[in-house]
């Protein structure tokens, strides 16, 4: 997928790939919920973030999950944070949350397991706001 910028402000989306100056912007549903899945079926984009995203991540993240582990402590950008790792059909996953009170994800380590090779995506969050959007550094291993 090329690297490219997105914004969404609960009514508009807009993409904008630095690399080659293309842009786009799209009116879009007023809520993450919605726009997430419209913004795959219009795009074919899908973040690999999406899922931490939810109003509930929690019940999008264990849907269908067959096993999960605490890995252990870890220290991601300079916070220490706990590592946990899950498996659901398809795909395994693991996130560091921000130890302490924020609880806030770190970063975010998928891989595909019912594709060929197994690809690998990577997301780091960093600079969390008052509204509780990261800026989010999404991309391939």
């Amino acid at each position: 997928m090329p690297n490219f910028d997105f914004t969404y402000d609960g009514s508009t989306i807009a993409a904008y790939a630095p690399n080659n100056n293309v842009y786009s912007i799209s009116k879009a549903p007023d809520t993450i919920d919605a726009m997430l899945p419209f913004l795959e079926k219009a795009s074919g984009i899908r973040f690999a973030s999406a899922d931490l995203l939810f109003t509930d991540p929690y019940a999008v993240l264990t849907k269908g999950l067959s096993s999960a582990v605490v890995v252990g402590s870890d220290v991601v950008q300079g916070e220490p944070c706990e590592h946990l790792a899950f498996r659901a059909p398809g795909v395994n996953w693991e996130v560091w949350i921000e130890s302490g009170a924020r609880a806030l994800p770190r970063r975010l380590v998928i891989t595909y397991t019912n594709v060929t090779n197994f690809p690998r995506s990577l997301v780091e969050f960093s600079h969390w706001n008052s509204r509780w959007i990261p800026a989010i550094i999404d991309r391939p291993l």
